[in-house]
């Protein structure tokens, strides 16, 4: 079967064609580099990990603590909570504040035998 003189290739088909192509490189090459990103990533999300476990315990070794340092060790008791507990008339969590600038101050087996105590993790 002939094909017709009358039908011809469109113009700039190859240039069409060339461009889907080059469009589906460019594609493959950012899927790429998207997955090299997600493991650089995992890889400082690992570092970040490792390091947060080092810091806390520092923190643990510590025997006096603040309250930012307190509420990294326990996340679940953030600073204002520490400062509802410190208010409080009974059960107090035990702390010291210091004369000259008033900062407060955990001793750690305190705080962890006043947890226990108060049934708080």
């Amino acid at each position: 079967m002939k094909l017709s003189k009358s039908i011809k290739e469109p113009k700039g088909a190859l240039k069409y064609y060339g461009d889907i192509n080059y469009i589906n490189i460019i594609h493959d090459i950012t899927k790429q580099v998207i997955k090299l990103n997600n493991t650089l990533d995992k890889e400082e999300q690992l570092k970040e990990v490792v390091d947060l476990e080092q810091e806390i315990k520092n923190i643990q070794a510590k025997r006096y603590i603040s309250p930012k340092e307190l509420s990294q060790l326990l996340p679940n008791m953030s600073i204002s909570q520490q400062q509802t507990y410190r208010g409080r008339i009974k059960d107090k969590i035990p702390y010291h504040q210091t004369a000259s600038r008033g900062g407060v101050t955990y001793i750690v087996k305190d705080v962890k035998v006043w947890m226990e105590n108060n049934n708080i993790r």
